[in-house]
């Protein structure tokens, strides 16, 4: 009796949900609060969709259909397969089909992103083929590879959300399906489940024997990605805390050098001895290769190295000054050398 209402339901939710995305689209005065925000990530043309299925789905689990319901079904569901035909149209041969404009007006296609995603595009395919062969009450071995596959891909987009890993990241088409999209995609299958055709079938050891191994590829694919995704963050993240060690290192030997010069050229300007000048000029050439070094370290990053330009301008200016200071004390010594000369001429 359950599972008799439970397509019902689903078709009613579904049905719901298309029409609180629309409504969103036209009005989005409450997007930016918790769940109407991911409401209003399902593109328009995707709620259209999910409307047209739901209709379909309602219909197809009533037992008495009149001419005009079964009529209206067929509509359903060319409506569905026809925007997700011609979306997949216009990203398979780049042109621009306005499909958008099929259901809304220039300025409202402007103000969302109205064109379904690839991967949910496809969905919507799959989806449109399943309601097409149950509207003839046929459960052809289509319907029944079509329908775990469609619903096996959207629970692999959703988890890709859930989990954080992001291990779909190089799948572009994939990632930008919106996980309330494919949240709806799954409670979708779940409808055509448990409609009425499909109520009837009776599924062999085989089959789902089958069923439980593909089920254990998917869980077994998501691991693996899951894993991998995670050793290459891993390693990325090991190479950056390498690179930021090394910057540190790096800034932090410049700084000894700076404050061991400052130090020397102190007491070289009350003890002027050549071994001062040694130090300093060793020094500064110390300062000089790490400061190449960090030039070669934050070279893919723009706002460090504005800030190594200028700690550049800095150095030359202290040095200026540091010379500078140098030669007068130098002048100073030879000055009173010659005094000294003449005094004792």
């Amino acid at each position: 009796m359950i599972k008799k209402y439970l397509t019902n339901l689903i078709a009613v939710v579904i049905f719901t949900v298309g029409v609180f995305a629309i409504s969103l689209q036209v009005d989005d005065k409450y997007v930016s609060e918790g769940i109407w925000q991911s409401v209003a990530s399902t593109q328009f043309n995707s709620a259209l969709c999910f409307i047209f299925s739901a209709i379909a789905l309602f219909i197809i689990n009533i037992s008495y259909r009149p001419l005009w319901v079964r009529f209206l079904c067929r509509i359903s569901v060319g409506l569905t397969m026809i925007v997700a035909i011609l979306t997949l149209i216009e990203y398979f041969t780049n042109v621009d089909l306005s499909i958008a404009q099929l259901f809304i007006t220039d300025v409202a296609a402007q103000k969302s992103h109205a064109n379904i995603e690839l991967i949910a595009a496809l969905e919507f395919l799959g989806v449109g083929l399943i309601l097409t062969e149950l509207t003839r009450g046929k459960t052809t071995f289509v319907t029944q590879v079509l329908l775990p596959v469609i619903f096996l891909v959207a629970v692999f987009i959703t988890f890709n959300y859930v989990s954080g890993l992001n291990y779909l990241s190089n799948l572009p088409f994939a990632v930008n399906t919106a996980v309330f999209t494919s949240l709806s995609i799954m409670v979708l299958c779940f409808g055509v489940f448990y409609s009425a055709p499909l109520r009837r079938l009776n599924y062999t050891y085989q089959e789902r024997i089958a069923g439980y191994f593909g089920i254990t590829f998917l869980l077994l694919t998501i691991i693996f990605f899951s894993v991998s995704v995670n050793n290459n963050d891993l390693t990325s993240n090991v190479e950056r805390v390498d690179h930021t060690k090394n910057v540190l290192s790096t800034t932090s030997s410049i700084m000894i050098d700076l404050h061991e010069i400052e130090s020397i050229m102190s007491d070289y300007m009350l003890n002027p001895v050549q071994h001062n000048l040694d130090e300093i000029n060793r020094l500064s050439d110390s300062v000089s290769k790490d400061m190449r070094e960090l030039f070669r370290l934050t070279k893919d990053n723009t706002s460090q190295k504005s800030r190594l330009d200028s700690l550049t301008y800095l150095l030359a200016y202290d040095a200026a000054n540091r010379n500078a200071s140098i030669a007068s004390k130098k002048d100073s010594l030879y000055n009173r050398v010659l005094t000294a000369e003449m005094i004792y001429a």
